[in-house]
């Protein structure tokens, strides 16, 4: 009697394994992506579409990877002047979406954030595959 071990295999990719890094110009503030005229819709400030195109324009030259499950991204903003950290997470987060380098920003796929200061010019922002043994627990 013979046997087949021919059995068909859905192959899927759970993504990169290695850390994305890229080095961008300073994100605007949250405050200042959106502006909204008088009986009109919201619109993209000229500010928000400058930053977004050179950054996308950087982006695209780093050939990022993909990164189709669960991520951790370290955000690192330059440690100068009076700026309000929180407000400067959310332009990079829609251009690492907009771009396809993380399928969502929401918390299904964006699991864990981190915010530093550093010595950088504009911010770097890093994306890794996330780690269930990198879960935090509240103090």
């Amino acid at each position: 009697m013979k046997f087949s071990l021919d059995v068909p295999v859905e192959r899927k990719s759970l993504g990169p394994t290695h850390p994305f890094t890229i080095q961008l110009p300073m994100p605007p503030s949250t405050n200042s992506l959106f502006g909204q005229a008088p009986g009109r819709k919201r619109y993209l400030t000229k500010e928000y579409a400058e930053w977004t195109e050179l950054a996308g324009l950087i982006l695209k030259r780093a050939r990022p990877p993909k990164f189709p499950a669960e991520v951790f991204i370290g955000i690192t903003l330059q440690d100068s002047g009076n700026l309000d950290g929180d407000n400067r997470i959310k332009a990079p987060l829609d251009l690492l979406v907009k771009h396809q380098v993380i399928k969502d920003d929401s918390r299904k796929y964006v699991r864990e954030i981190r915010l530093m200061w550093g010595n950088v010019t504009g911010c770097k922002i890093e994306v890794r595959p996330y780690s269930f043994s990198e879960t935090r627990t509240a103090a």
